[in-house]
């Protein structure tokens, strides 16, 4: 029989909230990436914005800082551009 002792089932307590603030965090970075290329698609389709320069834009600014979260951020999102700017209602 394996029993946990109180700090055990005190970690594990800890560790399954981190695990849910982690999957939250997560989610609200798919929802806000989402939002992010509904707004580049209407923005580009009403000739506001010009996909392929905010792409370059992006990239430039990830390469502004050495940590890696930010460079791949803004590699992300500048991804996420190219294949807004790739489908067809963009394309009009």
């Amino acid at each position: 029989m394996n029993v946990m002792t109180k700090t055990e089932q005190g970690l594990l307590t800890a560790v399954e909230g981190l695990l849910e603030q982690i999957e939250a965090l997560r989610m609200q970075n798919l929802v806000q990436a989402s939002a992010y290329a509904a707004l580049v698609r209407h923005l580009a389709a009403q000739k506001l914005a010009n996909p392929a320069t905010l792409e370059r834009d992006l990239r430039a600014l990830g390469a502004t800082q050495r940590e890696a979260g930010w460079q791949e951020g803004h590699e992300l999102l500048a991804g996420l551009v190219a294949q807004v700017a790739g489908l067809p209602s963009l394309q009009r």
